[in-house]
């Protein structure tokens, strides 16, 4: 049946038209055409004066947690956190070397390998399931190689770790997707309470200066969906709904204290799974 006899009313509502500097009488036009009640920036894109005088509401991009980088520079040990797997390396003799970030593209991630944090690292015997006893393998922060003694030959063994995030994930994104240029963004936790009292005064600020804007559009909110990527750029492992980068020392400890046990590398990592949405959720991944 054709419909093309049909004429649909135009009626402003419900469209909220993404636009940039430069593209004025295109955007003017399509706001006609659609029947737009808004406009919108996006990431890395600008609203001029000339779209703000065309009078229309206006949506303005935010990402709190990416918007200011001296605070990420004054608060280098305030970055997102992640656990990680290494890539499985099968044992060959009874000392096995494993490089925990070989496979993840190098300026993603920095293994965070101090005291505290590595006291959550586990090596894992894949084959049997086992976590490997803590004073049979070593970090060498020099290196970042884990040697592993006392493993069992033709063993399958692996290292859960914790990672600093040092390459903002939408940041790296585009970059490798739509070529920018750019220089590399770094994002903050929240969850500090230093990073969270900056970041609101920044909001304070950042409100003030935008006086034209209408709706606040809060991207990405605070925690990044889960996306690794090879040393090739090419995917690794993306959960569009996953919450790998809500980890910090502080939470870890705090989720201790109010559950009353603390927490593994296993609950994040999941044998390589990391709680993907096709997975059973564990019931210590739930709490």
């Amino acid at each position: 049946m054709k419909l093309t006899h049909l004429k649909i009313p135009c009626t402003n509502g419900s469209v909220t038209l993404p636009t940039e500097a430069g593209y004025e009488r295109q955007a003017e036009a399509l706001f006609e055409k659609w029947g737009a009640d808004a406009i919108r920036d996006s990431d890395g894109t600008q609203l001029s004066p000339e779209l703000f005088a065309l009078g229309h509401r206006v949506y303005s991009t935010i990402c709190l947690v990416r918007a200011d980088q001296e605070c990420a520079k004054r608060h280098p040990d305030m970055l997102p956190m992640k656990f990680l797997m290494s890539e499985p390396v099968t044992a060959g003799a009874a000392t096995v070397e494993i490089s925990p970030l070989a496979g993840f593209h190098p300026e993603k991630y920095k293994a965070a390998a101090d005291r505290k944090a590595l006291s959550y690292w586990e090596v894992i015997d894949r084959t049997t399931g086992d976590v490997h006893d803590s004073s049979k393998w070593t970090f060498n922060s020099d290196s970042g190689i884990v040697t592993v003694t006392h493993a069992a030959p033709f063993h399958v063994y692996t290292v859960s770790f914790l990672a600093w995030v040092i390459w903002d994930t939408t940041s790296m994104y585009n970059h490798l997707v739509n070529n920018w240029d750019r220089p590399h963004v770094v994002s903050v936790d929240p969850y500090h309470k230093a990073v969270w009292d900056e970041l609101m005064q920044f909001y304070d600020r950042w409100l003030a200066e935008h006086p034209n804007t209408n709706v606040v559009r809060l991207t990405t909110l605070a925690y990044h969906f889960n996306l690794d990527v090879n040393v090739d750029g090419s995917d690794k492992f993306r959960d569009w709904t996953g919450c790998q980068e809500t980890v910090s020392l502080k939470a870890l400890e705090d989720f201790e204290a109010e559950y009353g046990y603390r927490p593994r590398a296993e609950d994040f990592v999941d044998e390589g799974y990391y709680n993907a949405v096709s997975r059973v959720p564990s019931k210590r991944y739930l709490d």
